[in-house]
């Protein structure tokens, strides 16, 4: 394999950095089938947690577990104050311009369901909602359903041979009744990352408003939703080395004043009465937060956002180099097929000849290797590509070469098998 020295160097340098960051992740140290030591290439669909994070959820659920808010007690006080920081740290990772434009959810789908439920019931009927090839089935359904109930046009965003948006063609689709554009930041099934400060400024000029799936974007980026002028951003703390259960939905305050809730219960209601119509919300951003949140979840994500922070410029150069590495291995293997050309964000899909994608990842699972295989909830993108399903490989921070390698090898003797 003919290598570029400088990005080997640059490998070796980091390298010793790196595996002292991998002792903070004691998932790591799992024997699997009691024979092989965890790989971990599955960082896509959910990341590991480090120590600093699984010790506060110990904590909290050691000495203070309680609901936040409305309580009067010692524990609750304490409780409120925690979960409220980790909104802080949100609202000061995105650079929102308030935290009230900082709504938890319990994930990236229900984020975008508040959207579609809530925003678009402010849609007229025969509004135009342009969405991409290239989205997640989380980012396509309540579009589809919506478009279907209220009577709204679905235009579909085509994407370039290498794996981008195709600028030119979505100009093209925006016409005065386009009210909203749903794209996402990086693809889940490509990796590849779409221009959205390019795309932000076309769909403003039309007077349009634009949501953001930031899933697969924000452990790998620094998100600025105030330079990139977005409207709506959504992710999920489980992507971002923190908790399941938790998502994040970033609303421009204007736009969220104009909303109405979504989901009905205790907290986001102020006063209502049996023999009254009227009802009081809560103030933002608790109107949007009906019942009792994942607490404990949401207060370790102030650890996973601060330790994201703390690591993204390595994260960005390290998985700039995992990337370059195994596309080169991968050129190696003449059955080998990347999945889109241009450049990734430690997300590779590809395909090998003659070989059924689940049965890829079965026989890797035998020897302790996790990558995912299937339509990756990413049906219409691989349709486009004239294929059914893809092995996935994507990487967080704490993986390396080595494990790399052993991939290789193992896929190597798995095509000879076959």
């Amino acid at each position: 394999m003919l290598i570029d020295n400088k990005m080997l160097i640059n490998y070796i340098k980091l390298k010793n950095k790196i595996l002292k960051i991998r002792e903070e992740f004691p998932i790591l140290k799992n024997c699997i089938h009691k024979l092989y030591e965890l790989i971990f290439f599955d960082n896509a669909a959910t990341s590991q947690m480090p120590n600093n994070v699984i010790n506060i959820m110990n904590e909290y659920n050691n000495y203070y577990n309680a609901n936040i808010h409305r309580g009067i007690t010692y524990l609750s006080k304490e409780v409120t104050i925690a979960y409220e920081r980790t909104r802080k740290m949100v609202c000061k990772s995105i650079n929102a311009k308030y935290k009230e434009e900082i709504i938890f959810t319990k994930g990236t789908t229900e984020s975008i369901n508040i959207i579609s439920n809530s925003y678009g019931n402010l849609l007229d009927k025969g509004s135009e909602i342009v969405i991409s090839m290239m989205e997640h089935h989380s980012n396509i359904l309540p579009w589809k359903i919506l478009s279907i109930n209220k009577g709204f046009k679905l235009k579909i965003i085509p994407v370039t041979e290498t794996g981008l948006i195709d600028i030119k063609r979505f100009h093209n689709l925006l016409t005065h009744q386009t009210k909203l554009v749903v794209i996402t930041h990086v693809s889940n099934v490509l990796g590849t990352t779409n221009k959205i400060n390019i795309l932000s400024k076309i769909v403003h000029k039309k007077q349009a408003l634009i949501l953001i799936d930031g899933a697969q974007a924000i452990s790998h980026k620094k998100i600025d939703v105030q330079k990139i002028k977005i409207d709506f951003y959504v992710f999920s703390a489980h992507k971002t080395y923190g908790p399941t259960g938790v998502g994040i939905l970033y609303v421009r305050l204007d736009i969220l004043n104009k909303m109405d809730p979504w989901q009905y219960g205790g907290d986001m209601v102020k006063y209502f009465s049996f023999f009254k119509e009227q009802i009081i919300y809560s103030e933002l951003p608790y109107k949007f937060e009906a019942g009792t949140q994942t607490i404990c979840n949401i207060i370790a994500y102030y650890s996973s956002l601060k330790w994201l922070t703390k690591n993204l410029k390595l994260i960005k150069t390290w998985e700039k180099l995992l990337v370059y590495f195994i596309i080169k291995d991968f050129q190696q293997i003449k059955t080998i097929h990347i999945i889109g050309r241009s450049k990734k964000v430690s997300v590779v899909s590809f395909l090998i000849e003659g070989i059924n994608s689940h049965d890829i990842g079965l026989v890797l699972d035998k020897y302790g290797i996790a990558i995912r295989t299937g339509h990756h909830c990413g049906q219409p993108i691989l349709t486009n590509y004239g294929i059914n399903t893809v092995c996935r490989v994507s990487f967080a921070l704490y993986n390396n070469l080595e494990e790399i390698n052993t991939f290789i090898r193992t896929l190597k003797t798995l095509i000879k098998i076959f």
